[in-house]
């Protein structure tokens, strides 16, 4: 995405999606937790799996401004896949693209995990939205797309949501959506190779909030702290690091 957004940072949190107004830490470091298992794939984040792993929530990148509607974004992976979570307050769900491989940010509500191998140029940015619809572009570092819009897909990447209201319904209030991706390591991997424990990659989370009670719509993101405002989501100085680890409990190093 190439426009001018004010994006947000995270925080951990033990807490829902309603709760976490606390100052953004300077440098954002995330825990991917293993498990062993493939998880129940069904949006709603039910799955025992997902107990073990931190929930980490947005802010706002200013720590003085606050967003109105929070959320929450954990990760878990094993030896073939990296699982994204969400679930995410949402008064008013809208989307207005129900097709794959689109640009969702400008038809609505979206949530985008940016995440790049160490040691690559190249990254990838996917996409969920709140009725299930998959996008995956591949970036150079200059920020252009590797084959346009379509030629390059994810293969075998999965997305399945959950929404507490009706989408696309501005008489009435909604409650949230909650999200699953599934994403092959394989694909994700562009290097090569298996991902180790204590395997440092970098991300980046965002999510746009399209919604009839605000003037505007609401950008919010996963990404280390400034006091200045970003202008591009492909910023990547600001972009987080995810550290692969066995248990959450396992204390990180950062090189």
């Amino acid at each position: 995405m190439l426009y001018r957004l004010l994006f947000v940072c995270l925080a951990v949190s033990t807490a829902t999606a309603e709760t976490a107004k606390i100052k953004p830490p300077t440098k954002v470091v995330a825990k991917a937790v293993y498990t062993k298992s493939p998880i129940k794939f069904d949006g709603k984040l039910d799955d025992p799996a997902w107990k073990t792993a931190p929930g980490y929530t947005f802010h706002a990148q200013i720590a003085e401004n606050k967003i109105r509607q929070n959320g929450i974004i954990k990760f878990l992976w094993n030896d073939k896949y990296l699982y994204i979570g969400a679930e995410l307050d949402d008064d008013d769900l809208v989307q207005n693209d129900l097709k794959d491989q689109q640009h969702h940010y400008r038809s609505g509500d979206v949530l985008e995990v940016f995440i790049r191998q160490p040691g690559d140029t190249l990254y990838w940015e996917l996409y969920s939205t709140p009725a299930g619809n998959r996008t995956s572009f591949l970036i150079l570092g200059g920020r252009s797309m590797i084959g346009g819009d379509k030629d390059i897909v994810m293969k075998g990447l999965k997305v399945a949501s959950v929404m507490d209201g009706t989408l696309n319904n501005w008489h009435d209030k909604d409650k949230k959506w909650t999200t699953e991706m599934i994403v092959p390591i394989s694909e994700l991997a562009l290097k090569g190779g298996k991902i180790k424990p204590g395997e440092v990659w970098r991300f980046f989370v965002t999510r746009i909030n399209f919604t009839r009670y605000y003037r505007f719509r609401e950008v919010s993101c996963v990404a280390d702290y400034s006091p200045k405002i970003i202008t591009a989501h492909h910023g990547q100085d600001y972009w987080g690091r995810l550290v692969f680890v066995k248990k959450a409990s396992a204390p990180v190093k950062l090189k």
